[in-house]
């Protein structure tokens, strides 16, 4: 298993803990290893180049030219305009949809169990979510920062 760096799908926020999210889904560990942003962008950017899988009323899942599955949900709003369609070829940092401001956004590795440390970035911050952190009773996610 190798470690990976990713920019998190977000140009600026807070990170926080999915376990403070409030969506049971993010909280008990069932969408993978990831984080939470209080985003203050309005905008879900692309972390890396690769591939749209399917695209929700709030939320996109791609695939990284590198094998990373990232699934990004923003809370229980809708989009309120969708940049990309699925199928779609994307590039890093292209606009992948934009939302009302203020939203926490979710984002997780779907094929977490393929690698080792998961480190997110944004803003010149660096939070690295283990393996271990994601307990095999209740999933929940601890945040480690880094």
């Amino acid at each position: 298993m190798h470690n990976i760096i990713l920019n998190a799908p977000v140009e600026s926020g807070q990170f926080i803990s999915l376990k403070d999210c409030g969506e049971t889904p993010f909280v008990n560990g069932a969408m993978g290893r990831g984080l939470a942003v209080k985003n203050t962008s309005g905008r879900i950017i692309s972390p890396s180049g690769g591939r749209v899988l399917t695209v929700y009323r709030n939320a996109i899942s791609i695939a990284s030219n590198s094998g990373i599955n990232l699934f990004i949900q923003v809370g229980d709003n809708s989009f309120y305009e969708v940049c990309v369609k699925e199928n779609q070829q994307i590039n890093a940092n292209q606009i992948l949809a934009y939302f009302n401001v203020n939203k926490i956004v979710m984002f997780t590795v779907k094929n977490e169990s393929d690698f080792g440390d998961i480190t997110f970035q944004l803003g010149g911050q660096n939070y690295t979510l283990k393996p271990q952190d994601v307990s095999t009773t209740d999933r929940c996610v601890r945040l480690v920062q880094r």
